[in-house]
Formats: C-alpha cells, sequence, structure tokens
C-alpha cells in the first residue's frame, strides 16, 4: 500500500499573520465507563471544549489534537485510580 505524505499546512507561515486567542473544538463528546469495586459501575457522557492560542507565525491548528488530548488525559486519570 502506498501512502501519500501531504504538507503540514498549519504549521507555515500565513500570508497575513494575525494571532488568535480561542482557536478550538467544541462540543467533544466522550463515554465515561468508571468502574468501582463492588458496586455497578458509574456511567457518564461528559462534552467538553477545548481551546488553544494561535499564534502569528503559525497558519493553523492541528484541531484533531485536541480531543485526542482530552481522552489521553480521562484514560490516564481513569486508570491511575
Amino acid at each position: 500500500m502506498t501512502f501519500i505524505e501531504f504538507p503540514d499546512t498549519q504549521n507555515k507561515l500565513p500570508q497575513t499573520p494575525v494571532s488568535l486567542t480561542k482557536v478550538g473544538v467544541t462540543g467533544v463528546k466522550k463515554l465515561l465507563k468508571i468502574e468501582r469495586k463492588d458496586k455497578r459501575p458509574i456511567i457518564l457522557l461528559p462534552t467538553f471544549n477545548a481551546y488553544v492560542n494561535l499564534p502569528s507565525t503559525q497558519k493553523g491548528v492541528h484541531m484533531s489534537r485536541n480531543p485526542e488530548a482530552i481522552s489521553e488525559i480521562i484514560d490516564e486519570s481513569l486508570n491511575d485510580k
């Protein structure tokens, strides 16, 4: 299988350098199942919003990384219990 590698557009310099202070995703849902010893698990479906600052030297943001970061943090927190 051949993969095509696309350029990383987000890291390129923008034509018009403007800083943005709130770039991100809203309404990200993450199903959580919290296991409890000798009890039924707790099931939650929270909704998250994730934002970052976009410097004027960057053309865009890797939007998919925000939900990935949310999932990683939650999974790590639940696995530490």
